[in-house]
């Protein structure tokens, strides 16, 4: 039986909230050291052209393992980050959003910016819901349900083994990014509000994008 999820909005600007951007300070560099504040490739990053149809065939489609962590990986990380700098929509990117079927994420807060190769959701626990944008849905929000909490299983930028535990809010971006090598589209993380009825509560100021639930439920 699923528990009874009690719904409180917060106010919450859209993935910046002041708690997101403390973990994130403290899981990139210190735990991980996962920071990337230099370019690694020896060529100029460039910043790519992000898909922005939802029904593109790459955007459906499970990635590419990467064994290969040499330039050419090292340029497609460095013109992930480069993108994100440009786009200010999102601060997430997955390598398929770039037309590349490599199962890569970078994710960007302030100055701090996170490496993810090879992600995989090893444990998730409590249920959390989040009013979702995303780059290649330019302008939709997607109210979804996500575990509140995960662990994952990835490598670095260099194909360094690292395992971490994110909470919420910023475990919804990750899940988010994992869900793009996977060929998964937030929409398909809808919650039971329809987009409409999401439309209906942000014209009447209800809902501000980035506003979340989080349920203490645990799985």
């Amino acid at each position: 039986m699923h528990p009874v999820i009690s719904i409180r909005f917060s106010d919450l600007k859209p993935y910046q909230s002041d708690r997101m951007n403390a973990r994130f300070r403290q899981t990139a560099p210190l735990k991980l050291n996962l920071a990337d504040r230099a370019l690694f490739s020896s060529r100029k990053a460039q910043a790519r052209e992000i898909i922005r149809d939802p029904k593109a065939p790459v955007l459906h489609q499970r990635a590419l393992k990467v064994t290969d962590f040499g330039e050419e990986t090292q340029g497609l990380i460095d013109d992930m980050l480069a993108t994100l700098r440009k786009n200010k929509l999102g601060v997430a990117l997955a390598a398929p959003q770039v037309g590349i079927s490599q199962q890569i994420a970078v994710i960007a807060l302030g100055d701090e910016t996170m490496v993810l190769v090879n992600p995989k959701i090893i444990k998730r626990q409590g249920i959390a819901g989040y009013l979702e944008l995303c780059s290649s849905m330019p302008w939709r929000l997607v109210l979804t349900r996500r575990a509140a909490n995960i662990t994952i299983e990835a490598q670095d930028r260099y194909g360094k083994p690292v395992e971490e535990t994110f909470d919420f809010p910023l475990s919804i971006i990750v899940q988010h990014e994992i869900d793009h090598l996977y060929g998964i589209l937030m929409t398909e993380r809808a919650f039971f509000l329809s987009q409409r009825a999401v439309e209906r509560k942000m014209a009447q100021d209800l809902v501000k994008p980035g506003a979340g639930f989080q349920s203490g439920f645990q799985r």
